[in-house]
């Protein structure tokens, strides 16, 4: 009788004890059609054996891949290990050739690109940020589905800290913890310290010293110090240390002169002239309060301050420092562009610049009327008066003047033209006034 293997079951004969046994017998056994035959039972075995095998091979098992940068945010990979496909839990350990910059894509095998993911400190998948990933390191990532995700979330490589500049930030055994504290709040080593005690952490500490008669307490709970001495008062003077204020108080009166009573309020820290002052011949003094306060030129212009000095500077940059002069080159003959007039620049402006140009005339019924001004024979404008056509003062031209800068200084005997332009003039324009405002600059 036949006897079974151990682990497939198939039957072997013993040439000792199966001797009878028909052939027919032992040809079924060995090769026959039954699936209980050593044939069958192999078939069965391999089928089992195949399956296992290609689970065995469909498991993650890890990658080695280098990352090769092809353009901003993206690397390419060419790997030989047979990747058909991004399967799901596979495990890649990525090595890139040049440090990562923000959100990082990577294609292996040209199969497309898939983002690379971290875990943030909620749990959730975000997209890799600054320099997360450098060169020459090895980083684990494991494919989810749709992305590969880094595995080493607790890689000092991953973590990212955002804040402001000079803001400090403080990283602790439980967390991270930005206090928004600039740097400018801590003390700095190098830097003088007025201090009460020498620390022996700073450098170039000043000490303070009590002179005679004076002792300093530190207080370090409340970061003070004390005077808990009484300064010496002059004759008639009593002086009051208050350390629980604070303070050093005045409690007698000072002396007032004839005619003048002086009230020392301690509680609102002044003192008060309770009597009049009385004003000299031709002053009346007013409630006001009499100040050394200088006026600025938009003071003088409006008038607006109360009790103050004019000084030479705001006088000059005011309105009242501006000369004008108005110059008419024809009254009702229209102008046919040879008109001139000129003008002297008296001692009393000399020095000053150029400031405003302007015109006004009748309007022109065709072409917009132009004047220009020189000095000598060179022109002091960068840009001509123009009045528009219809229109009858330049401040509504659509160009307005422009004065040279390096032409716009007159000085004392300076001629000055004012003329039409020669071929720009308008058409029966009648009664035309140019305006120069002439002011003391940069005092």
């Amino acid at each position: 009788m036949p006897t079974n293997t151990a682990f497939l079951g198939m039957k072997t004969y013993s040439a000792v004890t199966d001797g009878s046994s028909l052939f027919s017998t032992f040809r079924a056994d060995l090769a026959g059609v039954s699936a209980t035959s050593n044939m069958g039972l192999l078939d069965t075995f391999a089928s089992s054996t195949s399956a296992s095998l290609i689970i065995l091979n469909a498991k993650s098992y890890i990658i080695p891949v280098d990352g090769i940068y092809d353009s901003a945010n993206t690397y390419l990979a060419t790997v030989v290990d047979d990747i058909a496909s991004y399967s799901t839990d596979l495990v890649i350990v990525l090595n890139l050739d040049v440090t990562s910059n923000g959100t990082v894509t990577l294609n292996i095998n040209s199969l497309g690109a898939k983002s690379l993911q971290k875990v943030d400190d909620t749990g959730s998948l975000e997209n890799l940020t600054n320099h997360d990933l450098q060169e020459g390191r090895e980083y684990l990532f494991k494919y989810n589905g749709s992305s590969f995700v880094w595995m080493n979330s607790t890689s000092s490589d991953q973590i990212s800290i955002a804040g402001n500049d000079g803001e400090v930030t403080f990283i602790s055994g439980s967390g991270i913890i930005t206090s928004g504290s600039t740097l400018d709040s801590f003390a700095s080593s190098s830097e003088k310290y007025i201090v009460s005690e020498l620390s022996g952490v700073l450098s170039n500490e000043l000490l303070i010293t009590a002179g005679s008669g004076m002792l300093l307490d530190n207080d370090t709970s409340s970061s003070k110090v004390i005077i808990n001495s009484n300064f010496i008062a002059g004759s008639g003077i009593t002086l009051t240390n208050d350390i629980s204020a604070s303070s050093i108080t005045v409690v007698s009166n000072f002396i007032a002169g004839s005619g003048i009573t002086l009230t020392n309020d301690i509680s609102a820290s002044s003192i008060t002239v309770v009597s009049n002052i009385t004003a000299g011949s031709g002053m009346l003094l007013d409630d006001y309060v009499i100040s050394a306060d200088f006026a600025s030129s938009s003071q003088v212009n409006s008038g607006s301050s109360l009790i103050t000095i004019i000084s030479p500077s705001a006088l000059s940059q005011s309105n009242y420092g501006i000369s004008t002069v108005d110059v008419q080159l024809n009254d009702a003959t229209a102008l046919s562009g040879t008109e001139s007039c000129y003008i002297r620049i008296p001692l009393k402006i000399d020095g000053f610049s150029l400031i405003n140009v302007a015109a006004s005339s009748g309007s022109s019924t065709s072409g917009s009327p132009q004047f220009d001004v020189y000095s000598g024979s060179t022109t002091m404008l960068s840009t001509k008066i123009t009045i528009d056509q219809g229109e009858t003062d330049s401040s509504t031209a659509t160009t307005q003047p422009v004065i040279d800068s390096g032409e716009k200084i007159v000085s004392t005997g300076d001629r000055i033209k004012i003329s039409t332009d020669e071929t720009n003039f308008g058409t029966d324009v009648i009664g035309a006034v140019v305006e120069l405002n002439f002011k003391l600059e940069g005092v």
